[in-house]
């Protein structure tokens, strides 16, 4: 199994919840969004083992970017 996708999914969800924690000061509705945000891909991952990352990854970022 490619690991990549997995790996580009851990950091977009790192990116968020240190965006949660950063915005919560700025604007709380804010943060609460990417907050929803963040517990849905979690769920979809968990209950339906659906990655939303690894969508991510696989469709926008590999073919812009490649492999190397």
């Amino acid at each position: 199994m490619d690991k990549a996708p997995k790996i580009f999914a851990v950091r977009v969800g790192w990116i968020m919840a240190l965006a949660v924690v950063g915005l919560f000061f700025v604007s709380p509705w804010a943060a609460a969004g990417v907050a929803l945000t963040l517990m849905a891909f979690n769920l979809l991952d968990g209950l339906l083992d659906l990655c939303v990352g690894c969508y991510i990854y696989t469709y926008a970022v590999l073919p812009t970017f490649g492999e190397g």
